[in-house]
């Protein structure tokens, strides 16, 4: 029988107490397995929020663990950036065509400051690809709300990708969830977004040394897809917006490379994993690798 062990979380994230952890299993983790919630307790370590803050869920459906976020969560994660500038209140279509109207769509502009200016991430979300065919509840009783919170969360992602990757409202999979019951059903993985390049432009006059060539062009297939080593690698757009980081830093590359050999043995940027990505750029940022 497995054992649930409880991890001393020294990233930030705050701690579960034994007394805790038993109000976890008899509340919001009380139908999951003894291996389930070590699952859920990771995934809240990893998101650095309380398993009694209830802004990760512990889903069970079809006897699998399912997390799901909570549109607070994304909301936190995109403040804590310090860019985010607010967003607009959804804008809703609606179809008339029935007795019973309903909305059509949902759109939401949520803002970022790039580089001092407000820019807008705009996402619409879709009656007919989010309410669950054969289901009542609060898609029912709160249609605008539902279809809202989950263009909102589209609009999140678009805006904070670093940031957001991989994170669903549980609006978003609602009609996944009760179709499939999650037995045949994956939560699709999120598509590449664009990183947004927060430091000052760098050009190839200033950083004669891209290895990408110059920075209005997409790299080659040769400079960036070569073959990786390790899975989970960070994207074209992530590769190139760390050189601009370096770069503008007065980072020297050469060191930066022996640091990325030495410490993840990794020869080249194609081969940084994501789960590095954020602390590397933070090294940069800080000119580590300065030239001596």
């Amino acid at each position: 029988m497995a054992t649930t062990t409880l991890s001393v979380i020294e990233n930030g994230s705050p701690t579960v107490t034994e007394k805790q952890l038993e109000l976890v299993r008899s509340t919001v983790a009380k139908n999951a397995t003894a291996e389930q919630l070590e699952l859920y307790l990771y995934d809240c370590e990893r998101q650095g929020v309380h398993p009694l803050d209830r802004l990760l869920h512990c889903t069970i459906r079809g006897g699998k663990y399912v997390p799901i976020t909570s549109i607070d969560l994304m909301r936190s994660r995109a403040a804590e950036t310090g860019e985010y500038a607010g967003q607009d209140d959804a804008a809703i279509t609606w179809d008339t065509s029935s007795d019973a109207p309903c909305p059509q769509s949902a759109t939401v502009t949520v803002y970022r400051i790039v580089q001092g200016l407000r820019v807008a991430f705009v996402a619409t979300a879709r009656w007919a690809e989010y309410k669950p065919d054969n289901y009542a509840g609060l898609w029912d009783k709160m249609p605008t709300v539902m279809l809202s919170k989950c263009a909102e969360a589209l609009a999140l992602r678009k805006g904070f990708p670093t940031q957001l990757a991989g994170l669903y409202e549980q609006a978003e999979l609602d009609q996944a969830i009760v179709a499939g019951d999650m037995d045949d059903t994956r939560i699709p993985d999120a598509p590449p977004k664009p990183v947004v390049q927060t430091v000052a432009p760098v050009t190839p006059e200033t950083a004669p040394d891209d290895p990408f060539g110059s920075l209005d062009e997409e790299p080659t297939d040769a400079q960036v897809d070569a073959p990786k080593k390790k899975t989970s690698c960070i994207t074209k757009p992530q590769q190139k917006r760390l050189y601009a980081i370096a770069k503008a830093n007065n980072n020297d590359i050469s060191a930066l490379d022996g640091y990325l050999l030495e410490t993840y043995g990794v020869e080249s940027f194609t081969e940084i994993e994501r789960a590095h990505y954020e602390d590397i750029c933070k090294l940069a940022e800080e000119g580590r690798f300065a030239a001596q």
